[in-house]
């Protein structure tokens, strides 16, 4: 019975290690954002947002998200792509914001494609193709295996995955690592969390569409070691940029990091 209970304790701390959504507003972009509302597959209803992009349209940047929060906490980190000619989809996975559910890796893999039809029809007409599909984190998994089940990717110009991890089993038993009352569990991530939507066995189908991995060495969240297994199980063409900023999901700390991304976009190849 201990151990039933044991377990059981640990399964919870896992599942809240993988999903930390919230329904706090704490932000809101500078501009008043078009609200969207859309359903996956299975019928449940999620909120989005689309933020404009300013001057001559240059592409869509689809967001996935991070873990803890919902797009009001999350949406600022590529708000300013917009000042750039790009337009912004950012969206709340089932549970998260205002979208409705309770997230699964299953569900958020339905989120993920319901945003990618969702940005297929709202992207501006006559570029092709035309977007940039940026996952950050939790994100990051979710958009890579999400692309798997994607026939069809004319549209997708280029993919970046930041802070972003290849096996949920791994993810959670690493997080758990790093506090004294986890470790003595971490080992029962392998257990309860299972693996059926890890982007590890699907990132090689990605090619040819170029993939930029960002990842910070000293990522006190995500070890550097996760998004350097997404690059190296990739295929070509394919960028890693190694940053130094000491964060997680803190790339735009690093002096001249919007630049050189609006370059990359330009032309996604190795560039550092």
């Amino acid at each position: 019975m201990l151990l039933v209970a044991l377990t059981a304790s640990a399964a919870a701390s896992c599942s809240h290690l993988v999903y930390m959504p919230s329904k706090n507003v704490v932000d809101a972009p500078r501009e008043m954002p078009e609200d969207l509302w859309f359903h996956a597959s299975d019928g449940v209803r999620l909120h989005g947002w689309w933020l404009e992009a300013h001057g001559a349209r240059r592409g869509t940047v689809v967001q996935f998200h991070g873990n803890a929060g919902n797009i009001t906490s999350h949406f600022a980190q590529l708000e300013w792509v917009t000042r750039h000619g790009y337009d912004l989809l950012t969206f709340d996975y089932r549970g998260y914001g205002r979208s409705e559910g309770v997230p699964s890796q299953a569900g958020l893999n339905r989120d993920a494609r319901a945003a990618l039809a969702l940005a297929r029809a709202k992207s501006a007409k006559g570029m092709r193709p035309d977007l940039v599909l940026y996952g950050q984190s939790l994100g990051g998994a979710v958009l890579l295996r999400a692309l798997a089940d994607e026939p069809d990717r004319s549209r997708i110009r280029s993919v970046i995955v930041e802070g972003a991890f290849n096996s949920y089993r791994e993810a959670a038993a690493s997080v758990m690592y790093q506090t004294p009352a986890g470790i003595a569990f971490a080992g029962f991530a392998f257990t309860v969390i299972d693996d059926d939507y890890a982007p590890a066995p699907h990132v090689a189908s990605l090619s040819p569409t170029p993939l930029l991995v960002i990842h910070d060495q000293d990522d006190p969240v995500i070890p550097f070691d996760f998004g350097r297994a997404i690059f190296r199980a990739a295929r070509q063409p394919k960028d890693l940029w190694p940053l130094r900023t000491g964060g997680h999901l803190t790339a735009r700390d690093e002096p001249g990091f919007e630049r050189a991304l609006l370059d990359w976009l330009d032309d996604p190849r190795p560039v550092r």
